[in-house]
């Protein structure tokens, strides 16, 4: 699976922080629903928008932040836009950034990513704290869709569906959540 745990590593070569772990894969949601303009016209996919829920201060409102992650990184496979997804994770997760890294270069070498969407099955939250940084280990299991990576000049990847055990570590900062790490789990 690609982006899930700590972006569940796109397979793109997308780095998770979990060594021998499978890799979780990420897809844009898809539409078919024509607009009401046109009859044969599909919308494209809408950023999501972070729902009152996640700025709550809370283990709801961790558990509610995760789910929006999980819809960002859905909407980025989806269009190459990965500016909000960006916003939302810490410098240092390198799970997240490996995943950023594998959505921008497919993109910009003028590929593509469909299927690979993300859904969060179950949740929970737990609460750390460790000197001055505090916050929840949010423990999820996804379902991802079946995927397709095109990229000019490499190998089209497949990616089976699946479902995958990650866990995140979310911390508060002055504003907002953030996702500070994420690993898969076996």
């Amino acid at each position: 699976m690609v982006l899930v745990a700590g972006l569940l590593a796109l397979s793109l070569g997308l780095g998770a922080c979990s060594g021998d772990h499978p890799q979780p894969k990420i897809a844009p949601p898809e539409s078919s629903a024509p607009t009401s303009g046109s009859p044969s016209a599909e919308p494209g996919p809408v950023e999501p928008t972070m729902p009152a829920a996640a700025k709550r201060h809370d283990a709801a409102g961790a558990e509610a932040f995760v789910e929006y992650y999980w819809e960002l990184v859905n909407y980025a496979q989806a269009t190459g836009e990965v500016a909000q997804l960006r916003q939302v994770a810490l410098k240092s997760c390198s799970a997240c950034s490996g995943g950023l890294r594998g959505i921008v270069d497919t993109y910009e070498a003028g590929g593509s990513i469909t299927g690979g969407e993300i859904e969060v099955v179950t949740r929970r939250a737990s609460p750390f704290s460790a000197g001055p940084r505090s916050g929840f280990t949010v423990t999820v299991i996804v379902a991802t869709t079946a995927q397709t990576v095109k990229a000019p000049g490499k190998r089209t990847k497949h990616l089976d569906p699946g479902r995958t055990k990650i866990q995140l570590v979310v911390q508060r900062t002055r504003a907002n959540w953030m996702i500070g790490r994420w690993d898969v789990l076996t």
